[in-house]
Order: structure tokens, then sequence, then C-alpha cells
């Protein structure tokens, strides 16, 4: 998986039990953590067997090791781009970005998230949303037309799946771009900074061995002009080779041959 998402109760059980979002947090991390302390430990224990304590992956398992030990996730703790290569193979749980999801009162709905959530999460490098499960479920079975009256009366501006979503995006660092076709148009999602050859490759890997130039107009663009071809007449599409850093909703057409 590319994160996780915890949710945790925030209103009282049925038994009248109090709300502890920040215990079933806290609960959560240590079992990742320990996880990942029982995979360096072992791997530890196989580098001594084989007199490997002064490789290069021994030290940075000690330097990890260490910042396990008191409980604390890897997602805190600042990794060196070697790192990153050399033990990315490990797949470490408590190194995956979090989205702690909390599940409210409907009198909490459109409050933001308690505050003891909300340190509990930063001390752990998590994002945090709050949501009532039960006014989301009457929301999605609205018409369309009928969601915003329903969602002012609740103080709401929009219904939880488009937060929730911008929140992923946010969590996991993501842009979209887009492709237009006559029968579809697709958004795809890659990571931020991302050139165009490797954004080509979300849609098919052949377009990626052989990306030669990308036609690109950007959305905002697309919607002033009112159509391609005055976006092209204005200058608004262009062509941009492999080095080209695609930006939040460009539009892509992708010359290649293989």
């Amino acid at each position: 998986m590319d994160a996780f998402c915890l949710l945790v109760r925030g209103y009282p059980g049925f038994d009248g039990a109090p709300a502890d979002p920040e215990r079933e947090l806290r609960d959560f991390d240590a079992e990742v953590v320990l996880h990942d302390l029982g995979v360096v430990e072992k791997r530890l224990e196989r580098l001594a067997r084989e007199h490997k304590q002064g490789a290069a992956e021994h030290h940075e398992l000690e330097r990890i090791l260490a910042h396990l030990d008191p409980g604390q996730p890897l997602r805190t703790m600042k990794w060196s781009d070697a790192e990153e290569r050399e033990l990315s193979h490990f797949s470490f749980l408590s190194r995956r970005p979090m989205l702690v999801v909390v599940n409210v009162a409907e009198d909490q709905a459109s409050a933001p998230p308690p505050g003891g959530v909300l340190a509990a999460a930063r001390e752990r490098g998590c994002e945090v949303l709050s949501l009532c499960a039960t006014l989301e479920a009457e929301i999605a079975d609205l018409p369309p037309s009928d969601q915003p009256e329903f969602l002012a009366s609740l103080g709401l501006t929009e219904p939880v799946r488009a937060r929730f979503i911008r929140a992923a995006y946010h969590l996991l660092d993501l842009v979209s771009f887009f492709t237009v076709g006559e029968d579809e148009v697709r958004a795809w999602p890659i990571r931020r900074g991302d050139r165009a050859p490797r954004a080509s490759g979300r849609i098919h890997s052949d377009l990626e061995r052989g990306f030669i130039r990308a036609e690109v107009m950007h959305y905002q663009d697309f919607m002033s002009a009112g159509s391609e071809a005055k976006a092209r007449h204005e200058g608004k599409l262009r062509l941009e080779g492999k080095e080209y850093v695609v930006q939040d909703g460009d539009i892509l057409t992708i010359r290649f041959a293989v």
C-alpha cells in the first residue's frame, strides 16, 4: 500500500464508554513500530552471523533501530537518498504515511478534529480529518442538487469524499494530469515533480519508453479559451520535452514511438 488510513472513534460508545481516539492511534502506531523492530533486529542478527557489522547496511539499520527503540515511527525520521534506495525492499510499515480519520458525533460534524488527536497525530507525522459517518451516508444518498442545502444546514461546504481525496493527495504529494479523447476524459495521479516521460508511463509503459514530446495545455487555459482550437490559436498549447515537470491540471497529449 502507499499509505495507511486509520479510522478512530470520536463519539461515546453504545455502552457509554468515552471516546479515546488518541489511545487508538497510539496503539496502532505501537503495533507497526513493533513489526518494524522485529524486521530490523532479525536482519541485524543475520548480518552479525555473517560478520558484516562493518557494512553500510548494518550502520543504516543500527540508526533505524535507535529511532524505533523508543517507540518512534519511521515516518518521523529523515532518510538520506542512499537509505531510501538501499532499504526500500524492507517495506517498513511505520515508514508509510498515515491519515487519521476521526468519526465524530453529529453535533461535531462541522467542528475541527479534536485537539488531542491533532497533537498525537502531529507527534507521529500523521495528518487528520474528521467526519460524521452517519451524516455522510445521508449526504451520499441525496440527489446532487439537494446536497448543497443539506450541507449548509450542517455547517459544511462539501461532502467528505472531496476532503478525503484532497487530504490523501496532500499526504502522498500527488498531482493529477488529464488525457482527453472523444470517448472519455481521465485524470492520472502522479508524484509532484514527475517529468513528462514518467508521467506518461502512468498511462502505459510504451509511452514512457518511446516518449518524444508532449503537447501541453493547462486546464485553466482551456476553460478560458473555451476550446482546444482557440487555446492553440492563443498560443496556450505548447510542445514540451523530456525535462518538463508536469503541473497539476495539465492536459497532455503524448507523442511517442516504439
